[in-house]
């Protein structure tokens, strides 16, 4: 893994293990009722925080538990150190 790579945000990687476009997790996460676009997650991959609904529905995406969330920051709100929780491997999460 490059520097590069290893600077970008959680939520990238996360998405790329899966498969998933910014536009791909867009659609997915419309599908949950959420108004979200490519451009809402580029911006969350550039560390604007996602509100708590659509937290919620990222964690069910990557399928973080409540226990991973507790151990990371809290489910509630986004943990300042980690951003908000996301596995990068190991899961498999959406469909």
């Amino acid at each position: 893994m490059s520097e590069t790579e290893a600077s970008r945000h959680p939520l990238v990687a996360a998405r790329r293990v899966r498969g998933w476009s910014q536009d791909g997790l867009a659609t997915l996460l419309q599908a949950r009722g959420l108004g979200t676009t490519k451009t809402t997650v580029r911006r969350w991959e550039r560390g604007t925080h996602p509100d708590s609904a659509a937290q919620a529905a990222l964690r069910d995406l990557f399928a973080v538990t409540p226990e991973i969330a507790d151990r990371l920051g809290g489910r509630g709100g986004c943990p300042r150190a980690v951003s908000w929780p996301l596995p990068t491997r190991g899961t498999t999460g959406g469909r």
